[in-house]
């Protein structure tokens, strides 16, 4: 199969292992290089966020109302996990363990947050974080969307500059500002104009070192396929889409080490476009029913290494952020999604004021029966590419595939949650539905087969954490799929992340 062939087949760019295929199809470099000789830059008035839907709610079955007497236990468990995983460093284990060299981490700036707490103000910072570090002949770049307590130290830079601009000492509006919170808990209103500009500056700069970056990516993982039936319209279209689900999306770089061990050409790209969520299970006064309602939730903003699924964290929107595959199949489509047990009210206790805010007051729920909140993780590989001319493609591809792995097995969370409360979904065409089950994907049925504008059928794929599993530890497809340079590593990694997941 030619992939490269027809436009239609480029729709799917999304899906994850797409150029298993791809890779050993001939594309023209020369074509590729005509249409991506320019850089990417994000489209204006594309803004960084994924398609929002209203939430749905959906009737319970019998055997999903909450029952506190079995999920109090469940929950008590999760929770006692959590405190052995915080206490035992040995589980901390990243799958992707750096340990032929020290990673460098670049942490800049593009947005900022103040809360109140104790009559003071809070700050915290969103950060673009690029996170370096070398294995075997490749360098792996890691480039995520984070969030630490605190302004960053670029902020500072640029107070000292304004300073300079209105005529003051260099660090005359640092002194200002940290004796307001010093004095006051919070910055006087002239002052926090001055920090707010100099936030601001800090971000613009910020957000253009992240368009640079993932018009690298881009500018790599869509020049591995010919120019042909390429419209501008389409090309501006994955563009957009990767731009508008950037601050959602984590992506891996795999390049090529050069003589001077510094990071070479790109050899492969993977990104994971990941929506998280928060379950209400309760009943519903109003419609007289036991429901279920979404809520948007990203589970990377929440502090780590400490309890990720705290109802403390938990806000509530009225909306659901969703999979560029479920705006791709359209909006009478929603992906299952799995759920952990976060949180159970036993219709008697007091219950958190900002969960019994949206309770009363948008689901309109009778607190006196129980209640259960459930977290889950829904996510979709994206932008998978293997360049076609690198003689590390193997490796590369080795390494992009230890990626994926870590996406799901995060040491970063439960075990429980890793295992119980994600799943991954693609799609593609019937050509491509047999290699997919290959890795592991099951086809979703006849509901999720769709017919795009084309008339081109596609069919909807999931996989479960449980099936990766099964599938990648295979020495069959180990074999065939793995560099044997590569192998050891690759099967040493897979054993320390489920040591770490049992523990």
């Amino acid at each position: 199969m030619a992939i490269a062939t027809y436009c239609r087949t480029f729709r799917h760019l999304v899906s994850v292992l797409t150029l298993v295929i791809a890779c050993a199809a001939e594309a023209s470099p020369i074509a590729c290089e005509n249409v991506f000789a320019t850089t990417i830059t994000r489209p204006e008035n594309t803004k960084y966020q994924l398609l929002w839907r209203d939430a749905r709610t959906r009737d319970l079955q019998s055997h999903e109302i909450p029952d506190v007497a079995s999920l109090k236990p469940e929950l008590e468990q999760l929770q006692r996990s959590i405190f052995s995983k915080k206490s035992n460093s040995k589980t901390k284990l990243f799958f992707t363990d750096q340990t032929s060299a020290q990673a460098n981490v670049e942490r800049i700036p593009i947005s900022n947050y103040v809360g109140r707490s104790n009559g003071s103000d809070v700050y915290s910072t969103t950060y673009y974080e690029k996170t370096t570090y070398r294995r075997g002949p490749l360098f792996i770049e890691k480039h995520e969307i984070k969030v630490h307590e605190g302004l960053p130290k670029q902020v500072l830079k640029e107070l000292d500059k304004l300073s300079e601009e209105y005529g003051w000492d260099k660090g005359e509006l640092r002194r200002r500002i940290f004796n307001d919170i010093s004095n006051y808990g919070s910055v006087g209103e002239i002052n926090n104009n001055h920090l707010w500009i100099a936030m601001d500056r800090a971000n613009i700069a910020g957000k253009q070192l992240l368009d640079e970056s993932l018009g690298d990516v881009l500018k790599f993982s869509l020049g591995q396929y010919e120019r042909r039936n390429w419209t501008p319209d389409f090309i501006d279209q994955l563009i957009a889409k990767a731009f508008s689900a950037l601050t959602k999306t984590d992506y891996v770089v795999v390049r090529e080490a050069t003589a001077n061990n510094t990071p070479g050409k790109i050899v492969g790209s993977i990104g994971y476009t990941r929506s998280t969520y928060a379950q209400y299970r309760y009943f519903n006064k109003k419609t007289n029913r036991w429901e279920e309602r979404l809520n948007d939730l990203d589970i990377r903003f929440l502090p780590s290494k400490s309890s990720p699924f705290s109802t403390k964290d938990l806000g509530y929107t009225t909306n659901l952020e969703v999979l560029p595959m479920e705006e791709f199949f359209g909006p009478h489509y929603e992906l299952p999604r799995p759920g952990l047990v976060d949180y159970v009210h036993d219709g008697r206790s007091a219950i958190p004021p900002m969960v019994e805010d949206a309770l009363r007051n948008y689901m309109h729920a009778d607190t006196t029966k129980p209640f259960a909140i459930y977290t889950g993780q829904i996510f979709e590989p994206v932008k998978f590419a293997i360049s076609k001319e690198s003689g590390q493609r193997r490796v590369g591809y080795s390494a992009i595939l230890l990626e994926l792995f870590s996406s799901v097995f995060s040491s970063d969370r439960p075990a429980q949650f890793n295992a119980k409360a994600q799943r991954l979904y693609t799609y593609n065409t019937a050509e491509g539905v047999v290699m997919y089950k290959g890795m592991g994907f099951k086809d979703m049925g006849p509901e999720w087969s769709h017919v795009d504008a084309e008339g081109v059928q596609w069919f909807g794929l999931e996989l479960t954490p449980q099936k990766l599993i099964e599938t990648i530890t295979n020495p069959v497809f180990m074999k065939g799929r793995v560099a044997e340079d590569f192998a050891k590593e690759f099967e040493a990694s897979i054993a320390r992340t489920l040591e770490s997941q049992n523990q």
